[in-house]
C-alpha cells in the first residue's frame, strides 16, 4: 500500500490484491469448465493498473466481458486431473469515495427505474419469496415517512438485533427460509436476508462478494 499525494487534498492510494483458490478432488476427473471474476474493474473511483492471473494445470485463457462491464476469463481443462489452482495478482490506486447513498437520492418509492434494474428485484434462488420472509419483513418497526436511508437502516438494524452470527448452523445452499428457521447463520445468509427485505420494498440491490481492506486486522469476506 502507498500514497500519492496530487493536487490540493486529493490522495491516491495503490493497494496490491493477491488472492488464491483452489479445488482439490477425491478421485481424477476429466473435465472441468471455470468461469473466473477477478479482476477488477476501472470506474470512476479506481484504476486497474495491472493484472496477472495464473492456472493450473497449464491450459489457455480466454476472457470475455459481461453484461455488468466484469472481464470474464474462462478456461477448459479436459485432461485428467485432481487439482485446479488458480492465483491472481492486481495492483488498483483509488481515488476519492462516492458521494454518501443519502447523497445520490433519498425518495421512496423509487420511481421509472431503468430496465435493467429488474434483473435486481426479483427474488428467487435463495431468496425465497415465501410467507416467512414477508412476516418478518411486516416485523420492521419504520415510518411511512421514512427516506430511503432511514429505510435501509431499520432493515439492517432489523436483521442484526434478530439473528446471531454463528458457523455451521446454515450450509452454502441454504436459504433465505432456512435461516430464518434457525436464527443464525454467516454472512452469507445476513446478505441473502437483506436482499429479500429491500427487493420486497421495490429498491434494487444485487449480491456483491469481496474483502474488506482493514488494516492492520485481516478482513472477513464481505
Amino acid at each position: 500500500e502507498g500514497f500519492n499525494p496530487l493536487c490540493g487534498d486529493e490522495i491516491l492510494v495503490f493497494l496490491e490484491v493477491e488472492h488464491r483458490l483452489s479445488f482439490d478432488y477425491d478421485a481424477f476427473i476429466r473435465e472441468s469448465f471455470i468461469e473466473l471474476r477477478m479482476q477488477p474493474k476501472t470506474t470512476p473511483h479506481q484504476t486497474l493498473q495491472s493484472f496477472v492471473l495464473a492456472v493450473g494445470p497449464p491450459t489457455t485463457l480466454s476472457r470475455y466481458r459481461d453484461w455488468n462491464d466484469n472481464i470474464v476469463h474462462h478456461f477448459t481443462v479436459t485432461s485428467y486431473h485432481d487439482r485446479i489452482a488458480v492465483a491472481g495478482r492486481a495492483l488498483v490506486s483509488t481515488h476519492p469515495a462516492a458521494s454518501p447513498l443519502d447523497d445520490v437520492t433519498d425518495r421512496l418509492p423509487l420511481e421509472s427505474l431503468p430496465y435493467p434494474f429488474w434483473d435486481v428485484l426479483q427474488l428467487g434462488g435463495p431468496v425465497r419469496g415465501s410467507a416467512a420472509l414477508r412476516k418478518f419483513h411486516h416485523g420492521v418497526s419504520i415510518s411511512a415517512r421514512a427516506g430511503l436511508v432511514e429505510l435501509i437502516e431499520a432493515l439492517a438494524g432489523h436483521i442484526h438485533t434478530s439473528f446471531e452470527y454463528r458457523k455451521n448452523v446454515t450450509r452454502y445452499d441454504s436459504s433465505t427460509d432456512d435461516f430464518l428457521a434457525a436464527g443464525a447463520g454467516v454472512c452469507q445468509d445476513f446478505t441473502h436476508l437483506m436482499l429479500g427485505l429491500l427487493r420486497l420494498r421495490q429498491i434494487p440491490c444485487r449480491y456483491v462478494s469481496g474483502y474488506l481492506h482493514v488494516a492492520p486486522a485481516e478482513g472477513e469476506a464481505a
